[in-house]
């Protein structure tokens, strides 16, 4: 696989991994509502996209785009496996990496939580724009893990 083949494969992942992020953190947000037994219009708004889907997520392109590019950069490797075929190589450690170690942290993330919900306008905020650039700057200053995070019984449902 080459590293125009792997960056093809990521933006195609764009939607599928960023749904799933943005419906762990809207789950996250109600069960803290819930929790606090807050209600309202807004929850109810929450709520309802939940059920009915379809939110727009090209406000998150940003943030996708920094992930991407850092994953390329620093925990990318394209040295051909001569022991393993095909691309699978690439894209299982692609998909751990998301699933496994990056989501759930981000998940734990308050803020980031917070400024998912408002970038795609479920949360209200005076700017959808200052949103997206707090998401950008957290991927682009944090951290990157290479390991699973110990998970925490309230993970276990998100």
């Amino acid at each position: 696989m080459t590293s125009e083949e792997f960056l093809n494969h990521q933006h195609q992942t764009f939607r599928y991994a960023m749904s799933s992020l943005l419906s762990d953190c809207n789950r996250r947000f109600l069960r803290a509502a819930d929790l606090l037994e807050v209600r309202g219009k807004g929850i109810e708004a929450l709520e309802q996209s939940m059920m009915k889907g379809g939110t727009d997520l090209a406000p998150l392109l940003p943030a996708w785009e920094v992930l991407c590019t850092r994953y390329r950069e620093e925990l990318l490797s394209l040295q051909q496996d001569i022991f393993v075929e095909g691309d699978e190589q690439f894209i299982k450690p692609w998909t751990e990496f998301l699933y496994w170690h990056l989501f759930p942290v981000l998940r734990r993330n308050n803020k980031f939580v917070r400024n998912i919900l408002r970038a795609v306008g479920l949360l209200p905020c005076h700017s959808t724009a200052d949103a997206e650039q707090a998401l950008v700057a957290e991927l682009t200053e944090m951290t990157l893990p290479t390991c699973r995070p110990d998970y925490y019984e309230s993970d276990m449902d998100t």
